[in-house]
C-alpha cells in the first residue's frame, strides 16, 4: 500500500470520527488459516491430489496449511468474503448480539 493511500485512509477515518464521534466497537479479522478448518478441510479435498499430498486432513502440519493456501488463493479469497458478508449482515439485524448497530466502516485488504 502507498503511503498516499493510507493517508487518504487516515483522513477518512478522521472525518467519520469528527461527525459521528468516536467508534464504540472495533474489530479487526485475521487469517489464522489454521484455525479456518473448514476452509483448509475444503481446499485440502480440492487440491490433495493436484499438490500430492499423502496424509490425512487431521495429520497435515502447518507447512502444508500454507502450501494449500498458496496453491489456491481464489477459494481462500471467496471464503473470506463469504464470511466478511456473513457478518455484515449479522450487524444489520436489529435482534444480533450486538444490539442495533447505528453505522459501521469496513477495509477489506488481501
Amino acid at each position: 500500500m502507498s503511503p498516499d493511500y493510507l493517508s487518504k485512509l487516515r483522513q477518512d477515518e478522521f472525518a467519520m470520527i469528527r461527525q459521528l464521534g468516536p467508534p464504540t466497537f472495533f474489530v479487526a479479522f485475521t487469517n489464522a488459516k489454521s484455525k479456518w478448518t473448514t476452509l483448509m478441510s475444503t481446499l485440502h479435498t480440492l487440491n490433495k491430489n493436484h499438490m500430492e499430498i499423502l496424509k490425512l486432513f487431521d495429520e497435515l502440519e502447518s507447512k502444508h496449511f500454507t502450501n494449500l493456501v498458496i496453491f489456491d488463493p481464489v477459494t481462500c479469497t471467496h471464503y473470506y468474503n463469504h464470511q466478511m458478508v456473513a457478518f455484515h449482515n449479522l450487524l444489520k439485524k436489529d435482534s444480533s448480539i450486538f444490539g442495533k448497530v447505528d453505522d459501521f466502516y469496513f477495509i477489506t485488504k488481501f
